[in-house]
């Protein structure tokens, strides 16, 4: 993948290995979380966010996926409130 940045859509557009791939060449780690037996890695990429789903104790990414700004603050918490901030 070349070193442009790419947008949220052509993220979108990306299988789930290829867009596993854009985020541990570009991305950021901002956050993780524990969910129902999945460890949940946030991380900045460029002008959004995307999690990062794995099963816990298995070292797997199970699927990727791009996350609203508005729900990064309620599912992470009052610390990341001014996320937009950091980037």
């Amino acid at each position: 993948m070349p070193d442009k940045k790419i947008t949220e859509a052509e993220f979108k557009r990306l299988s789930n290995s290829a867009r596993w791939q854009c985020v541990r060449q570009h991305g950021i780690e901002v956050s993780k979380r524990h969910y129902r037996g999945f460890a949940v890695r946030l991380f900045a990429i460029g002008s959004f966010y995307s999690e990062v789903w794995s099963r816990l104790g298995i070292d797997m990414v199970e699927w990727v996926e791009v996350i609203p700004l508005d729900r990064v603050a309620d599912i992470y918490g009052p610390e990341l409130e001014n996320i937009d901030q950091q980037k």
